[in-house]
């Protein structure tokens, strides 16, 4: 199928996901995601507010205040359910990569889902999304998110997402989890042990880590069995887990030789592979900087519209790696010619509801 031909899928299952999240009726008189997405495309495109590029911002906004968080998640999971079914991601081993990802807020502080921030800049706070990706060899795309609360914690965005991904079957088997430094806890751990879920996570060098690593020989690998525990509402919880430690690994991008430590419930995984496995992760990083550039843009600390429209990013993103990317056609110029098409449609549609 010729690549232009593809486009019109895209604005129906971009359409979909509107109306599912929003309520919406298509087929209609009224406003629906095939017209919304002429204004959400050209402020993607453009990465700037919709109230700039259309005149239908304001009942955007009233038709997302009368949704829920709940919706636009499963009207996500429901479109990326579909549109990911001929790559046969359900029934696919997958490796999956977890990270979170933020918008900066430059205002007052007044809500539960603006983390605080240092100032700089005039950022005083972000809004924070927990994102899931399969980082396999052959594919890498956003398959859920979520907007992490203040308070909640990386354990119970966590416990979320993977209910999610198991609940509607996303992928089949999960072969390995992936995690920074940041997701070094004994609640995650215990959260990936609580059932089972293969983890490999990136060990933050503290004072214990420095001294059995100050210990090692360069070239040496050592894989110790821990045991954890903490209390959670009086309750105490205890799990083992693997620290692995790699010693003196010469690294090519910083031509020096660096020290690793990795905590996982694994021990299939050879320890010189440890490091090559871990690298996947960057792939989400990746997909973050893409998405950057079809970001919207908004002033709303109404995390509702903050979610829409993040999920809206991620929808393009997905289509993108799904159906065009292996055309050799690149972000910024699906972005432009779906834009196109869509404003072609819209545009021919409100003619003949003139008429």
């Amino acid at each position: 199928m010729a690549t232009s031909d593809k486009y019109p899928r895209t604005l129906h299952s971009l359409a979909t996901f509107l109306n599912n999240a929003l309520h919406l009726k298509p087929f209609s008189d009224t406003i629906e995601g095939f017209h919304y997405n002429r204004e959400l495309l050209k402020a993607s495109t453009m990465n700037t507010y919709v109230e700039t590029v259309g005149n239908r911002a304001n009942s955007l906004s009233a038709a997302i205040h009368e949704s829920a968080l709940k919706d636009i998640a499963d009207s996500y999971i429901s479109v990326i359910s579909v549109v990911t079914r001929h790559v046969g991601l359900s029934s696919k081993n997958a490796m999956l990569a977890f990270d979170y990802t933020d918008e900066d807020f430059y205002g007052e502080l007044s809500s539960m889902w603006i983390h605080g921030w240092t100032g700089e800049h005039g950022v005083t706070g972000k809004f924070k999304f927990l994102s899931c990706n399969v980082v396999n060899d052959d594919l890498m795309v956003p398959i859920f998110s979520i907007p992490a609360q203040m308070g909640d914690g990386a354990a119970h965005d966590i416990r979320y997402i993977r209910g999610q991904i198991g609940k509607h079957n996303l992928v089949g088997n999960i072969d390995l989890s992936l995690f920074d430094r940041g997701f070094y806890s004994k609640e995650v751990m215990y959260e990936l042990n609580n059932p089972h879920m293969p983890y490999l996570i990136l060990v933050p060098k503290n004072e214990a880590v420095k001294k059995d690593l100050a210990a090692m020989r360069t070239g040496e690998m050592m894989g110790v069995e821990k045991l954890f525990c903490f209390y959670e509402n009086s309750n105490r919880k205890e799990f083992t887990s693997y620290l692995d430690f790699i010693k003196g690994v010469f690294d090519r991008k910083t031509d020096s030789y660096l020290d690793w430590c990795f905590a996982t419930n694994l021990r299939d995984i050879e320890l010189g592979n440890r490091i090559q496995t871990y690298k996947k992760r960057w792939r989400i990083e990746t997909g973050f900087r893409v998405q950057d550039e079809a970001r919207i843009k908004t002033k709303s600390v109404d995390i509702r519209v903050r979610y829409l429209l993040f999920a809206y990013e991620q929808l393009l993103q997905a289509h993108w790696v799904l159906f065009y990317k292996d055309d050799g056609v690149s972000f910024k110029r699906y972005l432009i010619e779906l834009t196109d098409v869509c404003s072609r449609l819209v545009e021919k549609s409100e003619r003949r509801r003139s008429a």
